[in-house]
């Protein structure tokens, strides 16, 4: 029990050190707020909301005998979502660095409808999680109410896709289900922010970034009427969305 208190003091003590009192020093001490971005590693965390473009659900076979759409298609929206994350990187120079990130993109309502001729229509919930490896550009620095340093960013990894389980109504069968599905795509963003030098140390990050988050698929288990049966699954194109986040930086 000793050592479990021990290690949760010194992660308190960590954070205080890391967080509160560069936020302290700058507060007593504003004149000496002046940014300096020293040649080193730096940690990053942020949250903000995603904002999701629509996306169409197409057969992945659909001249198949147990073809599920078959031909039609079924444009569907994704509402808005959180998205926290964080990450770490190495500033290699006074204007370029890099880090790696993780961002979790909370569960959002997924809705549409087939283009059958006998129509359906269907929702879920679609969780996120990006890991990408990012590149920055800091641009020269802009005098509006202090120092803000703009940037340019872009990075490329891979995105896991979670769609849970579909239910809906088909003017065919009625009420049905379509099993859940996961799927790992290569990602890519590119994106601008803006830096507000806070201490020496930390800097207050809002940035905008277009992530592509890879395909989105279903399963192949469709549930209706007490039945089971295996069908196509369906997949989208590439699913894009718009991420908007606020968040810390600490550079050692």
């Amino acid at each position: 029990m000793q050592a479990v208190i021990a290690a949760r003091r010194h992660a308190l003590i960590n954070i205080i050190r890391l967080v509160l009192v560069p936020l302290i020093t700058c507060a007593i001490s504003p004149a000496q707020a002046q940014f300096v971005a020293p040649e080193g590693s730096y940690i990053r965390i942020e949250a903000g909301g995603a904002f999701h473009q629509n996306i169409t659900f197409a057969d992945t076979n659909p001249g198949a005998a147990n073809c599920d759409l078959c031909g039609a298609l079924f444009p569907s929206s994704i509402a808005g979502s959180f998205v926290v994350g964080g990450a770490f990187g190495y500033r290699i120079g006074p204007g370029i660095r890099a880090d790696l990130s993780v961002d979790y993109f909370g569960s959002a309502a997924v809705s549409g409808h087939s283009t059958a001729a006998i129509p359906s229509t269907g929702s879920a919930k679609l969780s996120s999680v990006a890991g990408l490896l990012n590149a920055y550009i800091d641009l020269p620095a802009i005098n509006l109410f202090g120092p803000i340093h703009p940037y340019l960013d872009a990075g490329i990894g891979i995105a896991g896709n979670q769609l849970g389980e579909t239910r809906g109504n088909s003017g065919a069968v009625g009420p049905f289900t379509l099993a859940g599905e996961s799927h790992t795509n290569f990602a890519w963003a590119v994106g601008a922010g803006a830096g507000y030098p806070l201490s020496p140390h930390l800097t207050l990050d809002v940035s905008y970034r277009l992530l592509n988050l890879g395909q989105i698929r279903t399963d192949s288990t469709l549930s209706f009427g007490g039945m089971s049966l295996t069908v196509t699954p369906s997949k989208t194109e590439a699913a894009d969305v718009h991420v908007v986040t606020i968040g810390l930086r600490y550079e050692f």
